[in-house]
């Protein structure tokens, strides 16, 4: 998270907390427009492994205020898990559904009584 002595009043989504989360060797889940946005006017922030004394300070803190950061963690974490299920589902879905059309028009094109029928017929079906 971007250090609060740095203001981001006002900033874009893109600019608000992205420098501090796009680091080299880390797969990132970012939305495409998000991540565009950054490219076109972003600027990186130090790598995260320059700045551990201040990783440990923002923790105390948060220890002092009582924060329950092993459970927010865990939330954040299914929350994650939960939204990265529910996109590949929709992929699937919407995969299923264009497999359907084109066996659909498969099966209007080759006059095949059914579905498996027309998938056989189909280039490169085994």
């Amino acid at each position: 998270m971007e250090p609060s002595s740095q203001s981001t009043e006002g900033a874009s989504p893109s600019k608000r907390h992205t420098r501090w989360l796009i680091v080299l060797s880390v797969i990132n889940t970012m939305p495409e427009q998000t991540l565009r946005a950054f490219a076109d006017h972003g600027e990186l922030g130090p790598p995260l492994d320059t700045r551990l004394d201040e990783a440990e300070r923002a923790l105390a803190a948060a220890a002092d205020a009582d924060l329950d950061l092993p459970t927010m963690t865990a939330e954040l974490e299914r929350e994650g898990d939960q939204s990265f299920c529910d996109s590949y589902g929709e992929l699937l879905a919407c995969i299923e559904t264009k497999i359907g059309k084109l066996v659909t028009g498969s099966v209007a094109r080759t006059g095949a009584a059914s579905a498996e029928t027309a998938m056989r017929a189909m280039p490169g079906a085994g």
